[in-house]
């Protein structure tokens, strides 16, 4: 179990327990930012970007998106939805077509008593 410092100790959060005052601010961002940012269900998060609940359930059980559980409730920060939009945006490069879609049929095949009188060319 973790022990939390009671006493007042050089560069040291007593309350919280941390090794460094820069822990101390980051933690007391992220917990601003936790209470105001807009938290949305899975249903809401999912119709947010375009997918269904459980493709974002199957996102979220990856880790690749950070969640809030509280009992029963899972909550994602609208913050975060867009973090997890944005690292997922790429540039699609379209394929190169070539002149034939598919490749010659065998002689064999060609030649073959299924394809008389077809033209496969």
């Amino acid at each position: 179990m973790r022990r939390i410092n009671t006493e007042k100790e050089e560069g040291t959060s007593p309350d919280l327990g941390h090794a460094s005052g820069v822990e101390h601010n980051r933690a007391a961002t992220e917990k601003h930012r936790l209470l105001e940012d807009r938290k949305l269900t899975i249903p809401e998060a999912a119709r947010a970007m375009g997918c269904g609940a459980n493709s974002l359930r199957r996102i979220i059980g990856q880790g690749r998106l950070p969640v809030l559980r509280f009992l029963t409730k899972t909550l994602i920060l609208e913050s975060d939805v867009e973090l997890f939009l944005n690292a997922s945006r790429c540039v699609v490069q379209a394929a190169p077509h070539s002149k034939s879609r598919l490749p010659a049929l065998p002689a064999d095949v060609i030649g073959s008593r299924h394809l008389k009188g077809v033209d496969v060319t």
